[in-house]
């Protein structure tokens, strides 16, 4: 059986199609595309807020009640990739939020072949992955926990697993600094053997500006992914009143080899509403991927 050049190009990127016996649920690679992110550190991800990367990133603030949040991907048509986020948090305390979350990501239009380019169906692949998440605020520190349910696809072949994570925030304002930090994690505790986990930390904090909405930002993101890859991303982001610019050079190390890529995005705040668009170069010459986030606040 032969694959397609669409496989041949998540291949390239490192996050998609690997063979079944390395994984013990298919599709767990589609999780390495930096989803709801916009161009943010995964364990400070804060636009979208989708608990994702880090559990503890759903907190609400004592003024607000809800949050419904969602955001999309698109990988250039070498690849097929996709993915929909969708995460609603709601606060039921003082200090305490709850949230759910959605998230699904697939590869379309991947062609099984035998020794002609003749095609006999299309394969499945994708995951699916829902959360349940609780975060508690304890001073200046938020301590999120979430338990999820990964199911996989590949061709006629489907499994899932349970894994549990942990994540942690903290502020603290230094003068002016206004610095953050932030620990998370992605599938660290799972109840089947193969599944990788993800594990992130990062730190920012005010080069110059006067509060959250006039402001230039700089901070430092490491991620590592148990047998797969490993991630230093140095970035910047610079916000004025409703409108908000970010980037950064992340560096990626993947099974053995390393590229470098630009991540960049525009955000813009209105009211109690904000969108996010992000564009990622690929790896391997192909085209850029596209990530579009948005997050509603309620009373």
């Amino acid at each position: 059986m032969r694959i397609t050049r669409r496989a041949a190009g998540a291949l390239a990127l490192g996050l998609a199609c690997v063979p079944a016996a390395a994984q013990g649920v298919p599709g767990r690679d589609l999780l390495q595309f930096p989803l709801g992110l916009v161009a943010e550190a995964p364990a400070l991800s804060s636009l979208g807020a989708l608990g994702l990367w880090n559990p503890a990133s759903v907190a609400l603030s004592a003024h607000r009640r809800w949050r419904y949040s969602g955001g999309t991907m698109t990988a250039p048509v070498d690849v097929g990739a996709s993915a929909q986020l969708l995460t609603v948090a709601r606060r039921v305390g003082e200090h305490t939020t709850a949230a759910f979350s959605l998230v699904h990501a697939s590869v379309a239009d991947l062609s099984r072949t035998e020794s002609d380019p003749q095609s006999l169906g299309n394969i499945r692949y994708g995951t699916t992955m829902v959360s349940a998440i609780l975060t508690r605020t304890v001073g200046p520190v938020t301590i999120g926990a979430a338990a999820r349910r990964r199911s996989g696809a590949l061709a006629n072949a489907g499994s899932a697993t349970m894994a549990g994570d942990l994540g942690l925030t903290t502020r603290g304002f230094f003068g002016r600094r206004d610095l953050r930090a932030g620990v998370g994690s992605l599938l660290a505790a799972s109840t089947t053997a193969g599944e990788r986990a993800t594990y992130s930390a990062a730190a920012d904090g005010r080069v110059v500006g006067v509060d959250t909405t006039r402001e230039l930002r700089a901070g430092w993101s490491v991620s590592r992914t148990v047998g797969a890859t490993s991630e230093r991303y140095p970035f910047l982001s610079a916000r004025w009143q409703w409108l908000e610019a970010r980037a950064g050079w992340l560096h990626t190390v993947a099974f053995g080899r390393a590229n470098d890529r630009l991540r960049a995005a525009i955000a813009v705040h209105r009211a109690d509403y904000a969108v996010g668009v992000m564009r990622e170069e690929s790896a391997g010459g192909l085209g850029a991927t596209y990530h579009f986030t948005m997050r509603v606040l309620r009373q």
